[in-house]
């Protein structure tokens, strides 16, 4: 019993607080500056992986993923895409991310969209298998009065059954699915999605 708590004790002296927290937006039209971020820092990388034509962004490819892998390997990374057009489920950044997941476990990727974005048979069939840890879906519903909705099952309630329904069948439990309110967006997500 004593040894339990002399080890529980050695263990205590070695825990630190989370360092700062580090934000960086990635926006289409450039890649950010990776250089900024002070050693310890922890990462949040706010990406704008789409224009408003649902282009890809330019510098958005394996190499500058394999620059990102390698800056930060042992840092505790949150990716967060932002709700552009066709970003949630843009072929090449899932490509992409799926290789994150692989090699970067601890990272959490969290992408955002659109109610309308994810309606089609195929995009939530696409979400369900997606490698986001979470998506966060924006309802525009939610800013509706009580009662005010003439459907008597929101739409995004279909919704979310039908991807759970979907990753039942394929036996996987992510992404978690979020309804989140329009004026419920970070500042700087809303400032990437209004810059696309």
């Amino acid at each position: 019993m004593e040894t339990h708590k002399l080890d529980r004790m050695a263990v205590g002296r070695t825990r630190r607080p989370p360092g700062p927290l580090t934000e960086i937006l990635a926006l289409h039209e450039s890649a950010p500056d990776l250089s900024i971020v002070p050693f310890g820092s922890r990462v949040e990388l706010s990406i704008e992986a789409t224009a408003a034509d649902g282009s890809l962004a330019p510098w958005l490819d394996d190499d500058w993923w394999t620059t990102v892998l390698g800056r930060w390997p042992d840092r505790g990374v949150n990716i967060q895409i932002a709700p552009t057009p066709e970003a949630i489920l843009h072929p090449i950044l899932l490509y992409q991310l799926e290789m994150v997941r692989r090699v970067a476990t601890e990272w959490c990727v969290i992408g955002y969209a659109h109610l309308v974005e994810l309606q089609a048979e195929d995009a939530l069939q696409q979400a369900a298998r997606s490698p986001y840890h979470e998506i966060r879906v924006i309802d525009p519903e939610l800013d509706l009065p009580t009662g005010a909705s003439s459907e008597p099952v929101p739409v995004i309630e279909r919704l979310f059954d039908s991807i759970r329904e979907k990753q039942v069948a394929l036996g996987v439990c992510q992404p978690r699915l979020v309804r989140l309110a329009p004026d419920a967006l970070p500042e700087k997500l809303t400032a990437l999605t209004s810059h696309a």
